[in-house]
């Protein structure tokens, strides 16, 4: 169960850091998984390796063109590479400096903060995707 404050200005905190976690990460997630293609053969043997041969070659490919034309609609299909990783590296760094010295984003407990921005990196880091992993290298999150 995601966990959210009783005490309103927290609640709102953690709301509003859970939405753009799974509404603005979550996107940069899916463009260096399915765009950069180094990644997107590391993501499609992690996710799909376990699957019969044929479905293993048509499934990465059919989600990716879906993929290519969901990014490149507006939000983060208008910008360019160079920008979507400068954006990406902003947001790392203020997730990280959001919870120096601290264990959690909001509040002294896990909250749906905390999950929702934890899950969209992880995805990130799992895969050994770049340029994620070298931006998160150094990070506290």
């Amino acid at each position: 169960m995601l966990r959210y404050p009783t005490d309103p200005a927290l609640k709102a905190e953690v709301t509003l850091l859970e939405d753009w976690a799974d509404e603005s990460l979550f996107w940069y997630y899916w463009n260096i998984s399915f765009r950069i293609e180094n990644n997107f053969r590391r993501f499609s043997d992690k996710a799909f390796g376990k699957l019969n041969p044929v479905l293993r070659y048509v499934v990465p490919r059919f989600l990716r063109r879906e993929c290519f034309e969901t990014v490149e609609s507006p939000g983060l299909g208008c910008l360019g590479e160079r920008e979507r990783d400068t954006n990406l590296k902003k947001f790392v760094h203020a997730l990280d400096q959001k919870l120096s010295g601290r264990s959690w984003f909001v509040g002294s407990t896990i909250t749906a903060a905390d999950i929702a921005v934890y899950a969209q990196l992880k995805q990130m880091t799992w895969g050994e995707l770049q340029p994620a992993c070298s931006v998160m290298q150094n990070a506290v999150i």
